[in-house]
């Protein structure tokens, strides 16, 4: 071969430092390809299908990155692009049209509103636009139906667009508004896989950064700095990322009260207006709440409004890091909250407050090994039938052997109520679980248990059953291929706060565990909501 051809196969190489910047980060984008389609098909159409692309998502979403590709797209397409960031933008209609003047044409004299209509075909992005949101009114009224219907407009922010564009029917015709997420699983990976995270760890980093683009790069940056084991991969053992995160997070929080208030919403399973007058008091709570409920990052749900998983996780280790009495401070207003739920309501209301008293305790040095608070909502419960009873029956004898098979006979005959199975998505039972609730004990039930032998023992040592109480015993936990293990979503202890939420006060709460190790959790659990008797 000869050299002059060796030299024309050679990959051609970029010749000015922009050209080189753009092929890396086209290198490093993935996903986002929804929105592309949606804006390559807005460049491509012969009439406008919108005048308006309203973009937003948290700090470290990606916005500017696909606005880069944006910019990208539509310089392949011919069209000029004017890009204008919130930061460098004196927040008036005079500044705005002279950066806007500047972005077309640094040598021309500002653009009156009425010269704008002249402009040829091009994009016009507005990055950080968060920052203008003194403009918000004049923009959409005056400056944006100035423009020519061949220029289109790409705006970038942190919150939700405002209510008029949602509202005016006009808008919500020419404005479609695009909420950024965190990347999938599958181009999490592939971006891990770019940036040389070893396959052996990606799936630990991906359980950190939820598919945090910003995240995952800075996690993607800390293992190569050394971090070998997957165990190793944490926030707590990533001080340097956690800032740079809280940096984008709250970097537009007003006051050190909001901040508290995000704190609060953290550390809540799903905060209520009440949660926040129980932290903060009656006058400053509705508009902290009506503050948080309006954040990019916070999510509305029946009960109340709760922070994207990697928000709640970026703010509780750096509270419990930088101030850990203000942490636990607010640990103990939170958790007085839920228990006043839990003492003054019942039915499902006592189940959910039972739920986010056990939330609240997942960081908990006890409690945090023996869930899997991610996986929690994977399966389901449910009365266990007839045709359930020979595989509970065979799960107790793989398990246990046979003796504790009979037993486990013995208790479907006098208890069946007792008994719940959890489900997923699959045919077979993925577990079950036995509660007893016994109101005494009968020379029987010794005779075919031991261990109802020795609860009842204890019972008579320290006196009878009052009126209206009962014994409660978890009898029973078990996995189809496991004996309760920290990894199974179905052991959550659904079943038991149903227990709680309809029989409140028995006289005696036990749970029985086969493996030993696990009694920490469970010991840890019932301190959740103390018994007092006498």
């Amino acid at each position: 071969m000869s050299e002059r051809m060796r030299k024309q196969r050679k990959p051609s190489r970029p010749s000015r430092a922009s050209e080189w910047l753009t092929a890396t980060r086209r290198r490093f984008f993935v996903g986002r390809l929804a929105e592309l389609e949606l804006f390559r098909q807005a460049l491509s159409a012969k009439e406008p299908l919108f005048a308006v692309l309203h973009l937003f998502g948290p700090g470290g979403v990606g916005k500017t990155t696909l606005l880069r590709a944006y910019a990208d797209l539509a310089a392949e397409h011919g069209r000029s692009v004017y890009w204008l960031d919130g930061r460098d933008i004196d927040p008036s209609p005079q500044g705005f049209s002279l950066a806007l003047s500047h972005a077309i044409d640094p040598e021309a004299p500002p653009l009156s509103l009425s010269a704008l209509t002249d402009l040829p075909p091009a994009v016009l992005i507005l990055d950080t636009y968060e920052r203008l949101t003194a403009l918000d009114d004049w923009l959409r009224e005056t400056f944006l139906p100035a423009l020519p219907a061949h220029l289109l407009v790409v705006i970038a922010g942190r919150q939700p667009p405002a209510e008029p564009w949602r509202s005016d029917p006009a808008w919500r015709e020419l404005a479609r508004i695009v909420s950024l997420r965190n990347l999938r699983p599958e181009e999490s990976r592939q971006l891990l896989t770019t940036l040389h995270v070893p396959a052996m760890l990606q799936e630990a980093v991906l359980n950190v950064a939820y598919g945090h683009p910003l995240a995952l790069v800075l996690l993607a940056d800390w293992v190569g700095l050394g971090a070998t084991r997957a165990e190793e991969i944490s926030l707590e053992h990533a001080p340097d990322v956690i800032r740079l995160l809280m940096e984008r997070f709250v970097r537009d929080v007003p006051t050190a009260g909001h901040r508290r208030a995000l704190e609060a919403c953290a550390l809540a399973r799903v905060t209520s207006e009440a949660l926040l007058v129980e932290v903060f008091g009656e006058e400053a709570a509705p508009a902290l709440f009506a503050w948080l409920r309006g954040l990019s990052f916070i999510e509305t749900g029946p009960e109340g409004i709760f922070p994207h998983d990697l928000v709640r996780d970026v703010l509780e280790a750096d509270l419990r890091w930088r101030n850990p009495e203000a942490y636990r401070d607010l640990f103990r207003r939170v958790r007085r909250h839920h228990t006043r739920r839990f003492y003054h309501s019942s039915g499902p209301a006592r189940q959910q407050a039972f739920s986010d008293l056990l939330y609240l305790q997942r960081h908990q040095p006890l409690m945090k090994p023996y869930y899997d608070w991610k996986a929690m909502g994977g399966a389901y419960h449910e009365p266990a039938t007839s045709q359930d009873h020979p595989h509970l029956l065979a799960m107790v004898e793989q398990h246990e052997g046979a003796d504790s098979a009979r037993i486990a006979a013995y208790w479907l005959q006098r208890q069946p109520q007792a008994f719940v199975v959890y489900r997923g998505p699959g045919p077979q039972l993925l577990g079950f679980a036995a509660n007893l609730l016994l109101d005494t004990v009968t020379p029987e039930d010794e005779q075919a248990d031991p261990a109802v032998r020795r609860i009842w023992a204890f019972v008579r040592r320290y006196g009878p059953l009052r009126p209206g109480e009962r014994i409660q015993i978890a009898r029973f936990w078990m996995g189809r291929e496991s004996l309760p293990d920290p990894a199974d979503p179905q052991h959550d202890h659904s079943e038991h706060r149903d227990h709680l939420a309809h029989h409140p006060q028995p006289g005696l709460d036990v749970l029985l565990y086969r493996r030993p190790a696990l009694l920490g959790g469970a010991v840890h659990l019932h301190q959740l909501l103390p018994r007092r008797r006498g």
